[in-house]
């Protein structure tokens, strides 16, 4: 499954804020941590136009894995939807 598609049922979208920066240093952890995250809309400096910034779209099953990474980071891991 690819994170490109959003509407998969097996990806997820959490609210990850207006920070970019933060969520810069927290995407490198997660990708580091062998994590597959992305960034809605992509991180080159266009700035969301919905109430919860940028959404880090995930895999359900690496949610867990995530979770404490994103909340060192200053971001809820419930998901959106």
């Amino acid at each position: 499954m690819s994170l490109d598609e959003p509407d998969h049922p097996d990806v997820i979208e959490i609210a990850g804020g207006f920070d970019i920066s933060a969520l810069e240093i927290m995407m490198a952890r997660l990708r580091g941590d062998g994590i597959p995250a992305r960034l809605e809309p992509d991180d080159t400096g266009i700035i969301p136009d919905n109430p919860y910034g940028y959404l880090i779209l995930l895999h359900k099953d690496d949610l867990e894995a995530a979770a404490d990474v994103l909340r060192a980071a200053g971001v809820d891991p419930e998901p959106l939807s």
